[in-house]
């Protein structure tokens, strides 16, 4: 084991953990693949009593001339299922990297895993109705638009897509307010939230927010996430498993983001599940057996354990 120069604990690696890093990779990589079949199967379109089948009734009085649609309502399901997607690839990209005991790379993935699962748990969040979940969806399209145009608007090449883009926006703002939506600069009133505020949802208290910030920090090579630790004491809930005195959330330890990314899934991919209606028999079983190897992981190198500090 290792310390920095802070004292706080910082795991280096050795045999054992390299082991139980090829475990927690073995039961990540088989999430991917129950997700998929669940997201491909037969009963993978809403279920007949799902909510996501009863919002399609109000399809008619959303929809709108192009580039709005005729499908809104589908559209914004179908965007949290693309999202599932990501979810799953990033999460298998985080079983790749801690395999081969990456000290970064599984931060960067588990971030993307993580705002996948937030932006799908915002989609599909039970109770807010067709309307409002055509708002969210539009309000991610004009988003997207809007980084597109900042971006293209440095190519003078690209002067063609710049007036295609902000035609675009344009029509799209136009048949919001057609359809009765409030504008608010870009968005659809109110604005959308920030992906930081999305991620934190998926967790307990304030550890969400915490977790994000580390994993952003990492991502984005600053001093905070390459050589820092952050030390919680008391340990904050929301991680899996009983948790006692002092432990690190570290941005390069891969236990601790295996249990971020598990309860992002868990949220994300429950909140689309349950409005399309599907059956998650199988993905509950394999989503349990891989919190109970991330907890072995992380509790080796918690305080008092094998390899953390006594």
């Amino acid at each position: 084991m290792g310390c920095h120069d802070e004292g706080v604990f910082t795991p280096d690696g050795g045999e054992d953990s390299r082991d139980l890093g090829a475990e927690v990779s073995r039961t990540f990589r088989e999430l991917p693949g129950s997700l998929n079949i669940m997201r491909e199967s037969p009963g993978a379109w809403p279920g007949a009593s799902s909510p996501a089948m009863d919002e399609l009734r109000f399809e008619a009085e959303l929809k709108g001339p192009p580039p709005w649609g005729d499908d809104p309502v589908m559209a914004a399901r179908n965007l949290a299922v693309a999202l599932s997607v990501a979810a799953a690839d990033h999460a298998h990209s985080f079983a790749d990297a801690v395999e081969r005991y990456a000290p970064y790379a599984p931060a960067a993935s588990a971030r993307a895993a993580a705002e996948a699962c937030g932006q799908m748990a915002w989609l599909c969040q039970p109770g807010v109705g067709a309307r409002e979940r055509v708002r969210r969806m539009t309000n991610e399209r004009l988003r997207s638009f809007a980084d597109e145009l900042k971006a293209v608007r440095r190519v003078p090449a690209l002067a063609a897509r710049e007036r295609q883009v902000t035609d675009t926006i344009a029509d799209l703002r136009g048949t919001a307010a057609t359809l009765g939506y409030r504008l608010n600069g870009v968005y659809l009133a109110p604005d959308p939230p920030g992906m930081a505020e999305l991620v934190a949802k998926l967790f307990a208290e304030d550890v969400g927010g915490l977790m994000y910030h580390l994993m952003s920090s990492t991502s984005h090579g600053r001093i905070a996430g390459m050589m820092r630790s952050v030390v919680a004491d008391p340990a904050p809930v929301g991680l899996i498993g009983p948790q006692t005195g002092r432990i690190s959330l570290q941005p390069h330890d891969a236990a601790v983001q295996a249990s971020a990314v598990l309860i992002a899934l868990r949220v994300g991919v429950g909140a689309l599940a349950a409005h399309s209606g599907w059956d998650t028999t199988d993905w509950d079983q394999r989503w349990t057996a891989a919190a109970v190897v991330a907890d072995a992981a992380r509790r080796q190198f918690e305080p008092g354990g094998p390899t953390g500090p006594a």
